[in-house]
């Protein structure tokens, strides 16, 4: 049976823009609402979350952890930071040594300020940044607090060097590779990138979007759409009776009668996923204090999804 609503974890082809996936996507889908949760750039690859029906309503909280794997050429920055633009300036790599590389990449460990590129997906006055650079009209925004929560030096040999990165969600991978080039003395752009993880959705997991349309062909929904429940981990679980539907609906305060069953203990400020009877997702809440089995149900809406 066709679900109306779900989560797709797409392996997003080298040459495809994110918009060019979900195109193709929607019309197999036959949902009016298909969108990703995080533009990959088109020479990139690998992880692309997709939702349709009601879970695109789920966008602001698929925002998390990503993990990437990219190999940065030195010795030439481009004006798109990776191998699609063109030279903008040179500069020679000298002798660089391994451990040197490894010393300057590890400063990048932390809350840093990062300079999203020109050629990016944010938009200045409802037109996109990479539109505005393409016409010769870019626009240099204000620096940004980024998270790097790890960065390994996987290889290196010069003038090529393969990093791995996990950091937060707003991260530009481009911007990174230029910083480390410029702290190496030298320039730098991406020749490859690979989203390998976005929050608990690995790469190993993803399918591309042939497969994905031959397991419609074939009616094998179950094999590649995750349903809107199952996508938010980390969230607790509450269950609550069919008839508290309505009550959900409108954003009443649930009762503790209307509780069916609690997590062994929930704390203040964890969100929580709330299902009826039959596990169907109905809302997201945040916990405005401490909840167990003795004390009250005190929360409040983040999203009504039913």
């Amino acid at each position: 049976m066709r679900p109306q609503a779900g989560l797709l974890n797409v392996y997003k082809p080298e040459g495809w823009t994110s918009y060019d996936v979900c195109s193709y996507l929607k019309p197999l889908l036959r949902a009016s609402k298909v969108g990703h949760t995080g533009t990959l750039d088109p020479f990139a690859q690998g992880v692309l979350l997709v939702c349709f029906g009601r879970a695109t309503k789920l966008f602001p909280y698929l925002q998390g952890e990503k993990e990437y794997r990219a190999l940065l050429k030195l010795g030439a920055k481009t004006d798109t930071g990776d191998l699609t633009g063109k030279v903008i300036a040179e500069a020679p790599v000298g002798d660089l040594e391994e451990e040197r590389v490894r010393e300057v990449i590890g400063d990048f460990m932390g809350r840093i300020w990062q300079r999203p590129p020109q050629f990016s997906a944010l938009k200045r006055d409802g037109k996109k940044l990479y539109e505005l650079a393409r016409r010769g009209e870019g626009v240099e925004l204000a620096p940004r607090r980024v998270t790097i929560k790890r960065i390994d030096l996987r290889d290196f040999s010069s003038p090529y060097m393969e990093i791995e990165v996990v950091c937060s969600s707003g991260t530009y991978i481009r911007s990174l590779a230029s910083d480390i080039g410029e702290r190496l003395g030298t320039h730098a752009h991406l020749t490859k990138l690979v989203r390998t993880r976005i929050e608990n959705f690995r790469v190993e997991e993803s399918l591309s979007p042939s497969r994905i349309s031959e397991l419609v062909q074939e009616g094998r929904w179950e094999d590649f759409v995750i349903p809107m429940e199952d996508a938010l981990p980390d969230f607790k679980e509450v269950r609550v009776r069919n008839s508290s539907r309505e009550r959900v609906r409108v954003g009443l305060p649930l009762r503790e009668r209307e509780i069916l069953s609690l997590p062994q203990r929930v704390k203040k400020g964890e969100r929580i996923k709330l299902l009826d009877e039959g596990g169907n997702l109905l809302a997201l809440l945040l916990a405005t204090a401490d909840i167990d089995e003795k004390g009250g149900f005190e929360a409040s809406y983040l999203r009504v999804l039913c």
